[in-house]
């Protein structure tokens, strides 16, 4: 057995995985909408079975087959007991991904306890001080080996196209933007890891963000130290027929003109793209 969480638990046999449901509820209610997978499996055991193309799923009354999508592992939040301060989490794959900012990063925390405004400082240096080999480590890759952190984090581009190219030391994106999704190409052949100190600063709706956006595809994130719906993060520009599409980096969407939404909640440090329209 892999993990166990209330009535489930992952077993593997020859590389295949069987999830069994040991209640007598259907599987839409064992699995609370998938939301069960999601958010109580123990990231460090999903990481083992994430590149497994298929699961089975048993029950008492059902049998279904899910990709394996639906295990990517959450980002975790651990909150200082003293100060205000939160320590984030969250694993990078292999190849590519989507991120964005859990946190403030105008009040970033750095190893000296100093407090860093990101936003005025380029994204290659947030990314050398939050990316780490091993979430144990007490420094991140780029001062342990430098060279290996250039080899293992190969881009990152922004909604605009403009890329960090840590190997050739261009960074033609610039400072960080809050709540501005990225794309990331990892070259490495296991999971690196986001691991950042700061102060929450919750966003519930995209209008909080205060940004105005363009018509047409747009990458955005959400600073929030837990998941929300998209529907109700979207609800205020939906309101004004200004969302056409949101997909997850799954191709997961959200459709508002069929009230259809697949992605369910959106995932703190993810990134997402989005049609605008009628801006």
């Amino acid at each position: 057995m892999i993990v166990s969480t209330k009535n489930i638990e992952l077993k593997t046999t020859n590389n295949k995985i069987n999830v069994i449901v040991s209640s007598k509820k259907n599987i839409k209610d064992s699995l609370e909408s998938k939301i069960i997978l999601n958010s109580n499996f123990y990231s460090k055991s999903l990481s083992s079975i994430s590149k497994v193309k298929s699961i089975n799923l048993n029950s008492f009354t059902k049998s279904l087959n899910l990709k394996s999508y639906l295990f990517k592992p959450l980002g975790v939040f651990v909150p200082d007991p003293v100060s205000n301060h939160v320590t984030f989490t969250k694993e990078i794959p292999s190849a590519h991904s989507m991120f964005s900012f859990a946190l403030d990063i105008s009040k970033i925390k750095n190893s000296s306890g100093e407090i860093i405004d990101y936003t005025q400082i380029g994204i290659d240096v947030f990314l050398q001080n939050s990316i780490y080999e091993y979430l144990s480590d007490d420094q991140p890759l780029f001062y342990k080996d430098e060279l290996s952190y250039k080899q293992k984090v190969h881009f990152v581009k922004n909604n605009n196209g403009d890329a960090y190219l840590p190997l050739w030391g261009f960074n033609g994106i610039g400072n960080s933007i809050a709540s501005d999704g990225y794309r990331m190409y990892s070259n490495s052949t296991d999971l690196l890891y986001f691991k950042y100190t700061g102060e929450p600063y919750e966003i519930n709706t995209i209008s909080d963000i205060g940004r105005t956006y363009t018509n047409g595809w747009n990458t955005i994130g959400t600073t929030k130290t837990a998941r929300i719906d998209a529907q109700e993060f979207f609800k205020p520009m939906v309101d004004e027929d200004q969302v056409q599409l949101v997909k997850d980096f799954d191709g997961n969407a959200y459709l508002p003109d069929w009230n259809f939404n697949g992605i369910g909640d959106l995932i703190p440090g993810d990134g997402y793209q989005v049609y605008f329209r009628n801006i």
